[in-house]
């Protein structure tokens, strides 16, 4: 979702001040990336805590969920999730459902932050957003203060921020997973594109795969798609999308993306119809197939994630209505949980 300037309706912020470092520090986790041990402690750390490591020449934020207990012997399944433009790590964790299913199901939840556009001033939902640098082509989040136009290492930040995350608990590294919302989900798309070998699945809400991905995946990964077929930003036909007092961008179909993926692992062209009522649910590859690329269209729903539980809502005439046709969060778990 793109910077909004000045929008001509009421709007609650659903962002979220960053912890400060002296909160950081009284938790142990403000630490440079170079000083974390990558040897991994056989005991977990327990708890949800702040995380803050260094990277390139900025301190990057994020926010992990530990299951308590002992990891298993392999090591604990591992989540990424990334907010859309405008979020935060507290915040993606507050309004999707992410933090409970963790708990649940035992895994690591890694939340991160997204650069915001003035780094010298406190990240806001208007007037100074977070945004992710998902590549050429990928959505709306590509103004001059966005971290596309800053060339923002994000896929390095994120590869290091898992690191470190290996580094303070076992986790399995063949369960590793990533998902995201908007332009945290075209970042999704871009880090799973260019590290396949780091992800054993993808799950995304309402993003686009950036432009100039590569044709094929050196390592296949299946992917998860969920869009709203009234997604103003998300297009089901594509075309020109305005945001706000921004320039119109031409984007792809919504299904482009899954397409263009299922392409990438070597798929058929041709997607099947598994259901087709509130949900259209296609998919690339058969069920007994190693990988399979999946995308619901739900219809009637506009750009939100859908969690029924979230209490925070845009404006519909911002990102369409709501449909809770159904639970976006479950939806992906459940095809990584699939994914052995």
């Amino acid at each position: 979702m793109p910077p909004i300037a000045r929008p001509p309706f009421p709007l609650r912020s659903s962002v979220l001040i960053p912890a400060t470092a002296a909160t950081l520090v009284m938790l142990g986790w403000v630490r440079r990336a170079e000083q974390v041990s990558a040897r991994p402690s056989s005991a977990a750390r327990v708890g949800d805590v702040a995380l803050q490591i260094s990277f390139g020449d900025r301190s990057r934020t994020a926010r992990l969920v530990v299951p308590d207990g002992a990891p298993p012997a392999s090591g604990w399944p591992v989540v990424l999730l990334l907010h859309g433009a405008g979020g935060s790590a507290d915040q993606v964790l507050r309004t999707t459902g992410w933090r409970d299913v963790a708990r649940r199901e035992r895994f690591v939840l890694v939340a991160a932050d997204g650069t915001p556009a003035n780094e010298s001033r406190r990240a806001r939902f208007v007037g100074n957003m977070r945004t992710w640098n998902s590549g050429v082509g990928a959505g709306l989040s590509t103004g001059e203060t966005t971290a596309f136009a800053k060339r923002i290492d994000d896929v390095g930040f994120l590869l290091a921020l898992l690191d470190t995350v290996s580094a303070r608990t076992r986790v399995d590294p063949k369960r590793v997973f990533v998902a995201g919302h908007s332009n945290g989900a075209g970042m999704s798309y871009r880090v799973a594109a260019e590290h396949p070998e780091r992800f054993a699945a993808v799950g995304v809400m309402a993003g686009h795969l950036f432009d100039d991905a590569p044709r094929t995946l050196s390592v296949p990964v299946p992917l998860v798609q969920i869009v709203g077929d009234h997604d103003p930003l998300v297009p089901m036909n594509g075309g020109p999308v305005r945001m706000g007092r921004g320039a119109t961008v031409t984007l792809r179909p919504a299904l482009d993306s899954p397409a263009r993926w299922a392409a990438m692992n070597g798929l058929a062209s041709a997607a099947t119809i598994l259901r087709d009522d509130s949900v259209t649910v296609r998919q690339w590859g058969a069920a007994s197939d190693r990988v399979v690329v999946r995308s619901y269209v739900v219809k009637g729903h506009g750009h939100s994630w859908l969690w029924p539980n979230s209490g925070e809502r845009l404006p519909e005439r911002l990102v369409g209505p709501t449909r809770h046709a159904l639970n976006a969060t479950e939806t992906i778990w459940s095809f990584f949980a699939a994914r052995p």
